[in-house]
């Protein structure tokens, strides 16, 4: 029973659909501007700073582990 003696049923049903053909996916460097624009409103310019020096790391580190090739290449390196 759910709030009020409702009764509840559960289905197993999609309730969203992602669009991949947006403008984000379609225009990196508008996509980059826009992030950049966002990531500068909202986070301190000190914090930025230190993330801009090693977020190039991170996205590669993403990278390399997606695949496990590469992690097996780079856990013998």
């Amino acid at each position: 029973m759910g709030s009020n003696n409702e009764h509840v049923e559960y289905k197993d049903i999609d309730v969203t659909l992602f669009d991949m053909n947006g403008i984000s996916n379609k225009n990196s460097v508008l996509d980059m501007n826009e992030r950049r624009k966002v990531l500068e409103e909202i986070i301190p310019a000190k914090i930025l700073a230190d993330y801009d020096s090693h977020w190039r790391n991170a996205e590669q580190s993403v990278r390399i582990n997606h695949y496990k090739l590469t992690r097996w290449i780079f856990w013998f390196y």
